[in-house]
């Protein structure tokens, strides 16, 4: 994707990574050399399975001449020992945000200094990357409706809002076609211009015209087929179950979001190997007593879970809370 009509780019000082938990202690090992003076790690949270290699990464260039700043909102996933021991050596930016783009909105790197940015490839992380690197560019009410769509695409509430949900297949299609870089600057572009309905705007739309093509007929597969429903319960509108065997590239977080902004609490999706479980209102990995995943959205196994089991679980789940 090479956009046509830009005014703004990343400055030469700066080299943008798309990262992932499985590979950014990899990239920051294997990959980083003294041309960077200061590396940003952005919406990265620590490593589900073992959490003491993302402190690794910390503590070693905590003792090199290379300064490291890790950026994240995934508050509860850190233990309380690290949090106080980056947040005291300066390593370590936490917030208990609803997402990252919040914090970076109103960073900025020091002077003079050559940067590596390494951010997650939602659109969280590519937006909180792109006002870290903005800066001054934009102004404050650009950079407000940048870190809404953030909040909302990270919370699974972009539906009711046609930009954020553009923003959201935007990043879904580009993170498949590894063009990201070129849509964090699209994405600046945009704002600068006010999200105006222009030229750029209708650069935004060839992307989500893509995801309509090749993802949104898999979604619809998903919420559409005869036997989507796997549990019927006339009595419940708050917890809804699909089936996803054999449907390649469906994008389960436009699922959630749709299924969020009919009503429901849970949605959860079942395939030949996992249950994923998604809500907007309970703390998931609370309730199925969870020692790793995120907050609001987790897998199971199903070698370890029953279907009707995990329903059982979330629907008393809502009937407690609602009581």
């Amino acid at each position: 994707m090479k956009l046509k009509n830009k005014s703004w780019e990343v400055d030469t000082h700066i080299v943008l990574m798309p990262v992932c938990n499985g590979t950014i202690r990899k990239i920051l090992n294997d990959r980083v050399n003294n041309r960077f003076t200061d590396i940003y790690v952005l919406d990265v949270g620590p490593d589900f399975h073992d959490p003491q290699a993302t402190y690794g990464i910390i503590e070693k260039y905590m003792r090199s001449s290379q300064n490291i700043l890790w950026v994240d909102h995934h508050f509860e996933n850190w233990s309380d020992e690290a949090k106080i021991k980056y947040n005291a050596s300066n390593n370590l930016v936490l917030r208990n945000t609803r997402s990252c783009a919040e914090i970076t909105k109103n960073m900025k790197f020091e002077k003079l200094s050559r940067n590596l940015v390494c951010f997650d490839t939602d659109a969280d992380g590519i937006i909180s990357a792109a006002l870290l690197c903005a800066g001054d560019f934009l102004n404050d009410r650009q950079k407000y409706r940048l870190t809404d769509i953030a909040i909302k695409c990270d919370t699974a509430s972009f539906y009711s809002d046609q930009l954020a949900t553009n923003f959201h297949k935007a990043v879904y299609i580009t993170r498949l076609n590894g063009t990201l870089i070129q849509l964090l600057e699209l994405m600046v572009n945009l704002a600068k211009a006010n999200f105006a309905k222009g030229k750029i705007y209708k650069e935004l739309m060839e992307i989500v015209d893509k995801y309509d093509e090749v993802i949104a007929p898999a979604n619809r597969k998903i919420t559409s087929g005869k036997d989507v429903l796997l549990i019927s319960d006339v009595n419940n509108t708050d917890v809804i179950v699909f089936n996803s065997d054999n449907i390649c590239n469906a994008d389960l977080t436009y699922i959630f979001s749709r299924c969020y902004n009919y009503g429901y609490k849970i949605a959860i999706v079942e395939n030949s190997t996992f249950i994923r479980v998604a809500s907007n209102t309970y703390d998931l990995k609370a309730l199925f007593k969870l020692d790793h995943g995120m907050k609001y959205k987790i897998q199971l196994p199903k070698k370890e879970w029953k279907l009707k089991d995990v329903y059982e679980i979330c629907k008393r789940r809502v009937n407690y809370y609602e009581l």
